[in-house]
């Protein structure tokens, strides 16, 4: 019996609103600014005026500016405290898979024996991290069955 008069108060705590009360701008407590109740930054839009003038590239004059992998792939250079190895094993990796960031060490102690890895590239868009890894090991090929191990971590930008 008391369960039965617990819910008929919880009923009358209920208050029911009408579809254009939810849909309508409120007042929020705290700063009183008004927004609307869904999606409270959906009217912001953004908009460039400037253009390029040549085909595939953005911004302004007459150079542009390149396309977001095309820019990644040219700044991306392989840092100079690598060894020989690595730098090998980073040149295949980033010729293959054009990474927008991609690390590459030696975590053996320096016998080449293991290597710690991390590539993000938008080609592993759309795999799951079984098959990014693949890819990673089928691009290395023969050189990764000599190493003892490898630390690999993959994902998309």
């Amino acid at each position: 019996m008391r369960s039965v008069k617990n819910c008929a108060a919880a009923a009358q705590n209920i208050r029911s609103y009408s579809i254009s009360a939810i849909n309508s701008p409120r007042y929020l407590p705290r700063t009183r600014a008004l927004y609307p109740s869904s999606a409270p930054l959906s009217h912001l839009r953004y908009y460039s005026d400037s253009t390029s003038t040549i085909k595939g590239t953005i911004g302004a004059g007459a150079e542009g500016v390149a396309q977001e992998e095309a820019r990644a792939a040219d700044i991306l250079q392989a840092p100079n405290h690598l060894d020989e190895a690595e730098k090998n094993i980073w040149d295949k990796l980033s010729r293959e898979l054009q990474p927008t960031k991609l690390q590459v060490q030696d975590i053996s102690g320096g016998c080449g024996s293991m290597y710690g890895i991390e590539v993000v590239s938008e080609k592993f868009r759309g795999l799951n991290m079984l098959k990014q890894q693949r890819l990673v090991n089928k691009v290395l090929g023969e050189e990764i069955k000599g190493w003892h191990g490898v630390q690999l971590r993959t994902s998309v930008p």
